[in-house]
Parts: structure tokens; C-alpha cells; sequence
């Protein structure tokens, strides 16, 4: 019965959310059209650049082989000082440079293969999900705030943040470390070839949800700003720009839902609660946010923010109620969603487990017949 009622719950909330987009894209067909070449126009200009070179550089690593050889040399000493392998700990260093999805991508593929342990995946998917310096560094402080040094304290913060989240789960999530790992022969042209497939087939997720969130940012009101935020992280630096750099820090940090539902794949895989994966997200925002601050204050340094030029911030936002509304429940249907299917595969887990005891019981069963019948048999 509640689990009637649960699905009652979540059809109609899709339905919902459904008929206010529809309802707002036929309203206002220009603004959905301009917003969806924001989002383009963003990932032509930035993410692309910048994070489909590193997508096809970490797919070739994998798919080489040639991660192995560093891991397995930093195999004890990574077990001894962090409790992990030396291939988690390989992926901790290059998501720290690497960007958002790419350090993710990394877990849900290392994960997959065998080549670490779904604890470890836990573990690394908590301060694994980190911008890279070319968008910290170069989107956000040259461009932003006009101020490279201001782009480098921010990304140093959010860099101190990761390693203390990594330090500190040492500590209260248990994880085993993989026993062993196979090293793959290296095969250029075939990985090569792979590689450029698994960064295409990555970069038109991105890109995508890059541009469904600037859609729907379209018509969230201007009092509503504030949360576009914590939602779509480009946006929320250019909103953010109009506030002291440890905001910015925390944006960052937290990552923004688009960010979350890139990397939702790799949380699914290594079995990590939702619940813990937001806590870490938010644990890794404030972080970072005071990391900054403390940083602002020994290394000062003058920026120009976005808010003086009006014409540079998103000033094309109407307030619209119902759209608000539909957002927020975009963003539960998601987690709902998620919960729902971890669910369902407990129970089709907890069946399989019921279905091989019970062939285990059958062929113990059987075992015990024969070998009643061959005693009687040696008896006659």
C-alpha cells in the first residue's frame, strides 16, 4: 500500500513538473531558445575546451594500462598512510587537476573493472568530485573577477578542502583495499580509438544537462537567484561574483546539482549512500569556503566582480512561481528517483541470494542421497 501510494506521489510530481515546462516553453519559446544557446554557447566556449582533452588523456590511461604500473609501485605506501591502493590513490591526485566529471569518471570505470573496491569507490567519490585549475584559475578568476591570483586562492582552498575530506575519511569510512590487479598490454591504436568514444560519449552528457539547467535557470526569479547557485555551478559563480571570494569557494565546492547529476553514475556503482555523497558535497563547500577566507586574509588581493557590470550578469530572469516550484521538484524527483532504484536492486539482490542458497541446499540435498545410496549399495 505505501508503496502504491509512494508512485502515486512520484507520477504526478513528474507529470507536473512535465506540464510547467511544456507550459513555459510554449509561453515563452524566445527565452527558452536563448537559453538553450547560453548553455551551448557555454560548452563550445569552455567546457569543451577544456575538459575534453582531459576526458580522452584519462580514458586512454585506462584503457592502456598504463595507470597500472604507478599504482601497483604506490600500492603499500598507499595502504599504509591512506588505506587505499595505489590506483585509488592515483585517481585521488589527477581529479585534483583534472576537473568535475573526469575524477568521477575515473571511479565508476577503475570500479567496474575490479581494479578497486566498491569501498574505495565510496571513499574517493567524497573528495573525488573537484573543479580543475583551467576553470578556477582561468574561467572564474581572469575572466570573473579579473584576477588570476584571486582564481588561485580559490582553487588552492578548494585543493586543501579535497585532501582534508581525504584525510578525514581515513578515518570514519571503512574501506578495503584490492587485493590485486591485472596490468593490461598496452594497445595504442585500439585505446586510443576507445578513448576518444568514452570522452565523446561523456562530453554530450555534460553538455547536455549544462544546457537543460540553463534552460530552466531561464525562469527562476530574480528573488530566487540566491538557490540557481547551489544548482548550476557556472552560473552560480557569476552570481556569486557579486560576493567576497569564500562564496565563490563554496559554490564550488558544493559543486551544483548539474555537477551531481554527472557524476550520479560512479555514486550508483561504488554503492555510496545519496545522503553521505550530499553531506560530502556540502562538507567539501564549506571546507573551502573557510580554507578561503583564511587565505584572503594572508594574501590579499583587489578583483573586479561581475555585479558593477550589469550587463554582464543574467538580468534576463522574470519572476515566475511555478517554475521555481518545478525546479525544486526536478531536483527531489532526481534524489526519489535514486532511492527508488538502489530499492529495487536490494530486493532483486536479496532474491538472488535467496535463489542460490536454495540450489546450494538442492545440491547438498542431492550430494547427501548419493551418498546414501552408494552405502547401501557397498552394504548388499
Amino acid at each position: 500500500m505505501l508503496e502504491k501510494h509512494k508512485n502515486g506521489i512520484y507520477s504526478t510530481a513528474i507529470i507536473f513538473v512535465c506540464v510547467v515546462m511544456m507550459g513555459a516553453a510554449t509561453a515563452f519559446p524566445q527565452k527558452i531558445s536563448n537559453a538553450a544557446k547560453d548553455g551551448l554557447e557555454l560548452c563550445v566556449s569552455t567546457m569543451i575546451p577544456t575538459l575534453f582533452p582531459l576526458l580522452v588523456l584519462t580514458s586512454f590511461l585506462l584503457r592502456s594500462g598504463a595507470i597500472d604500473y604507478p599504482g601497483r609501485k604506490a600500492d603499500t605506501i598507499a595502504s599504509k598512510l591512506f588505506g587505499l591502493s595505489g590506483n585509488a590513490a592515483a585517481v585521488f591526485l589527477i581529479s585534483l587537476f583534472s576537473g568535475f566529471p573526469v575524477g568521477a569518471s575515473l571511479v565508476s570505470k577503475l570500479t567496474g573493472e575490479g581494479k578497486i573496491t566498491k569501498s574505495e569507490g565510496a571513499r574517493l567519490m567524497t573528495c573525488c568530485v573537484n573543479a580543475g585549475p583551467a576553470f578556477v584559475i582561468g574561467a572564474v578568476g581572469a575572466e570573473m573577477f579579473q584576477s588570476r591570483r584571486a582564481g588561485a586562492i580559490i582553487f588552492a582552498s578548494l585543493t586543501l578542502s579535497a585532501v582534508t575530506v581525504f584525510v578525514l575519511t581515513r578515518f570514519v569510512m571503512k574501506s578495503e583495499t584490492a587485493a590485486s590487479f591485472q596490468t593490461n598490454v598496452p594497445d595504442f591504436s585500439s585505446s586510443l580509438v576507445g578513448s576518444v568514444f568514452d570522452a565523446a560519449q561523456s562530453m554530450v552528457s555534460i553538455c547536455g544537462w549544462i544546457i537543460v539547467f540553463s534552460c530552466v535557470g531561464a525562469f527562476v526569479s530574480q528573488n530566487a537567484e540566491k538557490a540557481m547557485m547551489f544548482l548550476e555551478v557556472s552560473i552560480g559563480c557569476k552570481i556569486s561574483s557579486g560576493y567576497p571570494l569564500p562564496v565563490t569557494a563554496l559554490v564550488i565546492g558544493w559543486g551544483g546539482v548539474c555537477v551531481h547529476c554527472q557524476v550520479f553514475h560512479a555514486v550508483v556503482k561504488s554503492e555510496m549512500k545519496k545522503t553521505t555523497f550530499f553531506f560530502f558535497r556540502l562538507l567539501n563547500g564549506v571546507l573551502a569556503s573557510g580554507i578561503c577566507a583564511i587565505l584572503v586574509r594572508i594574501f590579499p588581493c583587489a578583483v573586479q566582480t561581475l555585479a558593477s557590470s550589469p550587463e554582464k550578469v543574467s538580468a534576463a530572469m522574470t519572476s515566475n512561481a511555478a517554475a521555481c516550484a518545478g525546479l525544486l521538484l526536478m531536483c527531489a524527483i532526481l534524489i526519489v528517483d535514486f532511492e527508488e532504484t538502489r530499492g529495487t536492486e536490494g530486493q532483486f539482490s536479496q532474491k538472488s541470494f535467496n535463489l542460490k542458497n536454495l540450489k546450494n541446499l538442492r545440491k547438498n540435498e542431492k550430494t547427501i542421497d548419493q551418498e546414501r545410496y552408494f552405502k547401501v549399495k557397498h552394504h548388499f
